[in-house]
Order: C-alpha cells, then sequence, then structure tokens
C-alpha cells in the first residue's frame, strides 16, 4: 500500500466553487484527484508514521498568527508540461509558512520533495498542458476578474493511498496546538461539533 501526503491551505467554499467551475473545464481529471488549494508541501512519501510528521506540523504552526492572502488574478508556469493557475499576491506570512514546514518534511520524507529556489504559491486551475493549450486556455480568460481576499486560519494534510483521490485527514488551527480530526460530513472552515478534537 502506497501513501502519499501533502500540506496545503484549503479555500473559502464561494473561492473554491468558481475554481473548480475552471478545472471541470480545463481539467478534468485533475478535479476529481485533488481538491482545490494552494500547496505549501508538494506531495511525499513518510519515512515515519504519521503521527510523527503531525507533531513536526503541530509544533511548526504553534506560533503562526491567522494571515490574509489576495487572489491577484492568473498566470502560468511553462515547460514540457505547462501550468495555468490563479495568482496569489506574494505575501511574509505564507513564504515563512511554507519555508518553516518544508525542511522538517523533508528530513522525514523517503521520497523527493524539491527545494525551491523561489517559492511561488498559487492555485492550480490546470496542469500538464502544451503550449498550444496553455496558450488556448489564456485567450479564453482573457477579461476575467478575480480578486478575492480571504483569511487562512488553519492548514490541511491531505493523504491518498495508492490511486485514491487526495483527501483531508488532518486539519491544523493557527494560533493554536490542537488538531481537528477530519470527519467527511464536517465543514473544515468552521469547526463545529462533528469534528472531533484530538492531540497528535
Amino acid at each position: 500500500m502506497q501513501e502519499k501526503y501533502f500540506i496545503g491551505i484549503s479555500l473559502p467554499k464561494n473561492i473554491a466553487n468558481q475554481i473548480d467551475e475552471w478545472r471541470k473545464k480545463y481539467y478534468f481529471n485533475g478535479y476529481k484527484i485533488v481538491p482545490a488549494h494552494i500547496t505549501l508541501v508538494p506531495p511525499f512519501m513518510l519515512s515515519e508514521k504519521e503521527e510523527v510528521l503531525s507533531k513536526i506540523i503541530n509544533q511548526k504552526i504553534k506560533c503562526v498568527k491567522s494571515f490574509d492572502l489576495i487572489i491577484e488574478s492568473f498566470g502560468s508556469f511553462t515547460g514540457q508540461h505547462s501550468v495555468f493557475f490563479a495568482n496569489i499576491k506574494p505575501s511574509p506570512d505564507i513564504t515563512l509558512l511554507h519555508a518553516s514546514l518544508l525542511t522538517p518534511v523533508q528530513a522525514i520524507s523517503r521520497s523527493f520533495i524539491p527545494t525551491y529556489t523561489t517559492y511561488i504559491p498559487h492555485i492550480t486551475i490546470a496542469n500538464r498542458l502544451s503550449h498550444g493549450r496553455l496558450k488556448a486556455i489564456q485567450d479564453e480568460m482573457i477579461g476575467q476578474k478575480f480578486s478575492p481576499t480571504f483569511n487562512v486560519s488553519e492548514i490541511i494534510l491531505y493523504k491518498r493511498t495508492n490511486n485514491s483521490p487526495y483527501f483531508p485527514v488532518r486539519q491544523y488551527t493557527l494560533d493554536k496546538v490542537d488538531i481537528l480530526r477530519y470527519h467527511p460530513k464536517a465543514d473544515l472552515r468552521n469547526g463545529q461539533s462533528e469534528i472531533n478534537q484530538s492531540s497528535a
């Protein structure tokens, strides 16, 4: 059984719904595999138990305050497989959070996690695009206005087993050391009674 993880920021429902409309149109297979999110630590496999990872995350965020992010239109990465994304306005808060998590997670990972020379937070809309397909999407999205602001008050540990879709398994609330276990009927943004408190 192969288990893979990544650490990310989930999106408010109204923003996720709009992103998902574009993802379903431009990257339907990816839409089915992973929820809309901002990646903090890209996918990895563990050489330790999940509880070890959870304690590390808990330790690294215990003094992190919630912060606001602004989506700033769209951008792209170009290469053999190009990416079209919603761009996040540069923020020292998310950059520091990413840096604080990346190195300790790399230390307990048994798969390669790239070290970024520059971390560019973004929300992937379409991935693995040919140059022609990227250009077509960019042309279609000309004139789209999309610049919401939202507050980041928690981060999420996502997991997939074998070839299943990624799903959220643990939620870590900023400003606190408590971990909220994910319940499929719960809204991850409100921390109501259907999520049970547990320690790492």
